[in-house]
């Protein structure tokens, strides 16, 4: 027993004292004329105590005993049922519910570190319908629902470890407009970020976010996706004009729109981007366009230290020269790279 005596005690009194404590024994009475409070030291942090009752603190209280050892980390029960199994399928269709091992498997992991964690069964959505039906039986049944992408994330947010459904929305890929004079486009979350530059390619306009994969819009801004050219133009926060999601009681809400000047209530946009499927699975997003450059031109510029690469950089953004993207390398990436 660790004491912290607020009074000096001699070394067989406080033997005393800890003997008591130990086999949760009254104080002896000559003990009680000390200062009557004392400090424990414990692995959490415990308020001063008058000294009978310290003394008859359980050991673990104490932190004298023992701690039992964590219980071991054991998957929910499955709460997907056959009856959900048979409801899901007949409102999505037959051929878009599926509980194979390596289905689950492969919507249990993404490009992150984190442990294959698969859900219980993976629906396929092709459609804002199918979406609010699987939520809204999911819901009746207290079965968690995680949205689903490419699988390209590095958040582990797709990882079921709570059991449940895995809604995955590449099926819906459809582009639902291009506004090439007020340079937007309406898609769906489906629509991958390549596909989308391919549809543009005609137009002189693109989409600027570039995550380093080839990842889908809904994924990317249900993650708050950014990448390289965030110093130009920024992250999916700053291009995202509205969207459509399906909230966990299976209503449909929509928010913000084409207008870029707005002041009507809460940006409920922004509280969506990056949310990670928490609050919404997302079945619409407009999106910023932005025009092609006509030349595009690169440099590899070297520096006596690191002090002078960020302060050429910082002046460079001062004068306004268009940079799409800066990065650095030093002598530890150098090394790393060749």
């Amino acid at each position: 027993l660790s004491l912290s005596l607020s009074l000096s005690l001699s070394l067989s009194q406080a033997k005393v004292l800890a003997r008591s404590a130990q086999r949760d024994l009254p104080v002896p009475k000559p003990f009680e004329k000390l200062a009557g409070m004392i400090l424990l030291r414990a692995p959490r942090r415990l308020p001063a105590l008058p000294l009978r009752r310290a003394a008859r603190l359980p050991q673990r209280a104490l932190g004298t005993g023992t701690p039992p050892p964590p219980p071991p980390r054991r998957r929910p029960r499955p709460r997907v049922t056959e009856g959900l199994l048979s409801k899901l399928a007949s409102a999505v269709g037959e051929g878009k519910v599926s509980t194979a091992p390596a289905v689950l498997e492969a919507h249990g992991r993404d490009e992150s570190y984190h442990d294959v964690t698969p859900p219980e069964a993976v629906v396929w959505a092709e459609s804002e319908e199918d979406v609010v039906s699987a939520v809204r039986l999911c819901r009746e049944e207290g079965v968690p629902v995680i949205p689903f992408g490419t699988g390209t994330s590095l958040e582990g947010h797709v990882a079921a470890t709570s059991g449940g459904l895995s809604l995955d929305v590449t099926g819906m890929n459809r582009i639902l407009e291009i506004n090439q004079e007020d340079m937007d486009c309406l898609v769906e979350p489906g629509v991958t970020r390549m596909q989308l530059n391919n549809e543009l390619r005609h137009t002189g306009l693109f989409f600027p976010i570039d995550p380093g994969a080839d990842a889908s819009i809904g994924g990317m801004t249900a993650t708050g996706a950014s990448g390289t050219n965030a110093v130009r133009y920024g992250t999916m926060r700053h291009n995202v004009l509205g969207l459509k999601a399906v909230l966990a009681n299976g209503e449909i809400v929509s928010t913000g729109g084409r207008a870029r000047k707005s002041s009507a209530g809460y940006d409920l946009t922004r509280l969506l981007i990056g949310s990670e499927g928490t609050l919404g699975v997302i079945t619409q997003v407009r999106l910023r366009l932005h025009g092609q450059p006509e030349a595009v031109a690169s440099a590899v510029v070297s520096f006596a230290d690191l002090k002078a690469a960020v302060d050429t950089s910082v002046a460079l953004l001062q004068y306004g020269v268009p940079v799409a993207r800066m990065e650095v390398l030093d002598s530890i990436s150098m090394l790393a790279v060749n």
